[in-house]
């Protein structure tokens, strides 16, 4: 063996070595973060105006983000970071203190008022004598044809504009419908390969229990609703349906008021996100075959199209 593949393969060991220590001291930290939750809360009310603030916080409140929303003053948010304050639009610098002394004060305020007097004449005078050099404006002298025609250009300036700024919006709104055309044929050529594919009951089914599980675990713990809603009577009553179908398990006080449009009352919810959880749905989600041959498969094709 020659010294440059000794020298190669123990510097190889070292640095295998340096990234196992490494992984090894960020391990800890790495579960800590995963260990611990995304707590949120929310509440809103509706008594003549609207009303609704929130705080979501990670990691024992170091991270912490809380928001107010009104329909008057719009939305204000805080976010600190390790308690450092990272909103920028509420930052305000801070006023320098400048302390003057009064003995020197005063003294420049005595030996300025002379020059002050001084200026203030010589201003006087030089006020006078551009006031005396201002030409006088003629009513004769002004061309009432340019004005017209100054007038018609501004009007066609402005007509211009409104018109390729129309122009404009349908050319985005062509755009915009060109792009959701597109998606829905990618959407359609991937449905119709999915079709024919072999193991599609498999991931079906195992996509079925990855989204129950993955809502469950978004779930917040509580939520309370007390409201008064009004919409119409026939509405009123498809709203109060759809509430006791959607929120049976769940705290709730929901009245219809059939006789007049309003809605008036307050909202809470509170829950928490264990990222731990999330992690390992996915994980374990992955780790089935069928799901892991149809990624595998749509990785090689999308890298075929590339190429």
């Amino acid at each position: 063996m020659s010294i440059r593949l000794i020298l190669f393969t123990i510097l190889k060991w070292l640095l295998f070595i340096l990234a196992f220590a490494i992984l090894l001291l960020l391990l800890p930290i790495i579960l800590i973060f995963l260990s611990t939750s995304i707590k949120y809360n929310l509440f809103a009310k509706k008594e003549g105006k609207f009303v609704s603030h929130g705080q979501i916080t990670y990691f024992f409140k170091m991270l912490n983000f809380t928001f107010v929303f009104d329909f008057e003053e719009n939305f204000n948010y805080k976010i600190n970071f390790f308690g450092k304050n990272l909103s920028f639009d509420n930052f305000k610098k801070p006023k320098k203190n400048r302390k003057i002394k009064k003995s020197k004060k005063i003294k420049k305020n005595s030996k300025n008022k002379k020059h002050e007097n001084l200026a203030f004449e010589n201003t006087n005078i030089e006020i006078k004598n551009i006031e005396n050099e201002k030409p006088k404006i003629n009513s004769e002298n002004i061309d009432t044809e340019e004005l017209i025609k100054q007038i018609t250009n501004t009007k066609k300036d402005s007509k211009l504009k409104i018109f390729q700024k129309i122009n404009n919006f349908f050319y985005k709104i062509k755009n915009r419908i060109f792009d959701i055309k597109k998606m829905f044929d990618d959407i359609q050529t991937i449905y119709n390969k999915f079709k024919n594919y072999h193991d599609k009951d498999d991931i079906i089914k195992y996509t079925k229990k990855f989204f129950e599980k993955f809502i469950k675990s978004l779930k917040p713990r509580k939520i309370d609703l007390n409201m008064e809603v009004g919409i119409g009577a026939y509405e009123t009553g498809i709203l109060l349906a759809v509430i006791a179908i959607i929120l049976p398990k769940l705290s709730y006080n929901v009245v219809g008021n059939f006789e007049r449009t309003m809605i008036k009352g307050n909202f809470y919810i509170d829950g928490r996100i264990r990222i731990i959880k999330i992690v390992t749905l996915c994980v374990n989600f992955y780790l089935k075959k069928p799901i892991r041959k149809l990624i595998k498969s749509f990785i090689t094709r999308e890298k075929q199209n590339i190429n």
